[in-house]
């Protein structure tokens, strides 16, 4: 039995949410714990401010902060991974040696 098909925005999808847990992973505990809470566990900033024993100022600039540094890890993860899609595209698009190609 062949495996399924997955189309190829599951696909490009799914890389995405890779490299996002994997700039997630690269985080700090203390902005990785921040982001968790507001987003995993649902909390309100009021309720995360309580858990964490802060003022809620504080609980704002710190998600700011850690969505900063997890959107420029993104960022980064995904520049290194680009050049390396690039490649096989050009591999893929590269006409067959010996100088006869279809025009």
């Amino acid at each position: 039995m062949l495996p399924p098909v997955i189309p190829a925005d599951s696909v490009a999808e799914q890389q995405e949410v890779e490299l996002l847990h994997r700039a997630l992973l690269q985080l700090p505990e203390e902005k990785r714990e921040i982001l968790l809470l507001l987003r995993f566990q649902e909390l309100k900033y009021e309720e995360i401010a309580t858990l964490l024993g802060c003022e809620l100022s504080t609980v704002k600039t710190r998600i700011h902060r850690a969505v900063q540094e997890l959107r420029k890890n993104f960022h980064q993860l995904t520049q290194d991974t680009m050049p390396k899609k690039a490649a096989a595209a050009a591999t893929e698009n590269t006409p067959p040696r010996g100088g006869h190609h279809e025009v």
